[in-house]
């Protein structure tokens, strides 16, 4: 007879009688040596043997091989006169479920594989560690599960997720004290968070972002709750209107810059401003029929829906001189370094056409695409680009990078930066402002200094700053969760953090998995 613990405890109720291997197969002979078993209906113990019958399971591989249980599993009669079963077979509840042919242990691990894995490439980590098993019996696994009885929750935060990026959403909620998933709704609609909510009223702190629909479902099933807004997303809000704040200055520069051009050199730049007629972009004339009605008196959302665009598009329009350059992707390319090989070859070769423009910096390292390439190269063939004027460092800044300067301390920034900033501010007085405000408010959320925001926006609305002046009106009208945000330790960092891994999941799963899979696999526990 083989040592029992093999694969055994000494307390388990099993000895193993022979072991044999077959290619890669192992296979134990293992019977019972119980004395008696218990009845699964009326719990009464029997020693009467009715007869004998083989089991088969599998069970976790061991060096390499697959193993097989053949198991003696053993019939006894109910000695119980009122019991409804006269016969049953022993039961293993710690080892072998009924009608189970895997052993729990093998379960366990498949489940663990299942939920970290999912279906595909959980059958292929199968194939390595020698076990058998399909994709959908590891999903059917999963399936089985229930889960967890729900947990009371003190502090909790919400954020939505993406079901198809700007078409479906729904809701995760995440227990702020224990660091875990609670729950997983379908939408983000009020209504089901306040149902949520009701079920659980022990709640007595909500993190959320500024989403209007939270705010409204937080209200209604958890009056009681103090709201905190998300801070990351506050600084987010107002580097977006600083943003805004910059683009519009830079325009104004170059509208100043132009109109000085054009009165000292009338003859030249009436033929620029010809060709430049004849090739107006789309987006141009946008702008030019937005400014028209606005003018007789149109409101944004008649503007909005004549011309069929966003309204945060037109009241943009209304403030800039030309369209931004589209999704800034001079931030991405180099083309800005051969900017002075393009002067020195327009000056060479008057009539070049921009396709060769466009082959040559290839050759010399361009990194970027032709289609960004040729908007850029149209300014030096059509003459929009004086190719024996310097850029202006002081006019052409990029607002994307700029704005990240405004939350600085002024010992932080680099000289360059520095020299640069104080250029901004002389001929900008409103980005010297902006820079104040958004100082003062970087300060009040790291000191938590809460009780200094009314003051704070009072301040910005008198400063009539327009960007930041909405800004400012967006926090009144959900001034108490701000408040809350600049005074309370709660925030959504790590709601955003199992955002996070529900995106690594539902990618893994290649958008074919149902929403109750994926509600399982985040909810069950892991660890």
């Amino acid at each position: 007879m083989l040592s029992k613990g093999l694969a055994f405890e000494k307390r388990d109720p099993f000895s193993i009688v022979s072991a044999e291997k077959k290619d890669w197969l192992v296979t134990l002979h293992i019977k019972s040596i119980q004395k008696k078993s218990r009845c699964p209906c009326c719990r009464t113990y029997s020693k009467s043997v009715h007869s004998h019958y083989q089991r088969t399971l599998k069970d976790l591989p061991a060096f390499g091989n697959q193993v097989l249980l053949q198991v003696k599993v053993r019939r006894f009669y109910c000695r119980n006169k009122k019991c409804k079963r006269k016969i049953f077979t022993e039961r293993f509840n710690e080892h072998f479920s009924p009608y189970s042919r895997i052993s729990k242990r093998l379960e366990e691990k498949l489940l663990k594989l299942a939920l970290l894995m999912g279906g595909n490439p959980g059958e292929k980590l199968c194939r390595t560690l020698h076990i058998e098993r399909s994709s959908s019996s590891l999903i059917r696994l999963i399936h089985r599960q229930k889960l967890p009885p729900p947990e009371k929750v003190l502090y909790l935060g919400i954020d939505d997720w993406a079901k198809k990026k700007r078409h479906t959403y729904g809701t995760c909620l995440v227990d702020l004290e224990r660091h875990k998933m609670v729950e997983l709704l379908k939408d983000r609609e009020a209504h089901s968070v306040e149902n949520w909510l009701k079920k659980h009223p022990e709640v007595s702190v909500v993190s959320r972002d500024r989403f209007l629909n939270y705010n409204k479902g937080i209200r209604s099933g958890a009056p009681q709750a103090i709201q905190v807004g998300d801070r990351w997303h506050l600084l987010k809000n107002l580097g977006d209107s600083l943003q805004k704040l910059l683009e519009r200055n830079r325009q104004h520069l170059k509208y100043i810059r132009r109109v000085k051009q054009s009165s000292g050199n009338n003859a030249s730049n009436s033929n620029k401003e010809k060709r430049t007629t004849q090739n107006y972009s789309h987006r141009v004339w946008q702008m030019a029929q937005i400014k028209v009605l606005r003018s007789e008196g149109l409101g944004l959302k008649a503007i909005a829906r004549r011309l069929q665009m966003a309204r945060v598009t037109v009241r943009k329009y209304l403030l800039l001189h030309e369209p931004p350059p589209r999704g800034g992707c001079a931030i991405r390319v180099n083309i800005a370094l051969f900017d002075q090989y393009l002067r020195q070859r327009t000056r060479e070769v008057p009539g070049i056409e921009m396709l060769q423009l466009f082959k040559e910096i290839k050759a010399r390292g361009y990194n970027g695409g032709r289609t960004v390439a040729f908007e850029h190269l149209h300014k030096y063939v059509d003459g929009r680009l004086d190719p024996k004027r310097s850029k202006s460092t002081c006019i052409f800044f990029l607002p994307s990078k700029i704005r990240m300067l405004l939350f600085k301390k002024t010992e932080d920034l680099s000289s360059k930066e520095h020299k640069l900033f104080k250029r901004l501010c002389t001929q900008c007085p409103q980005i010297e402002v902006a820079y104040s405000f958004a100082r003062q408010f970087k300060i009040m959320m790291e000191n938590k200094e809460g009780h200094c925001l009314k003051k704070w926006i009072t301040e910005v609305i008198k400063s009539g700053v327009p960007e930041l002046v909405s800004f400012a009106r967006g926090l009144l009208s959900d001034f108490e969760a701000t408040k809350n945000a600049l005074t309370l330790p709660w925030s959504n960092g790590q709601v955003e953090g199992q955002i996070n891994k529900l995106k690594t999941i539902k990618r893994q799963m290649y958008g074919r998995a149902s929403f109750a899979l994926l509600r399982k696999r985040l909810l069950l526990n892991t660890s």
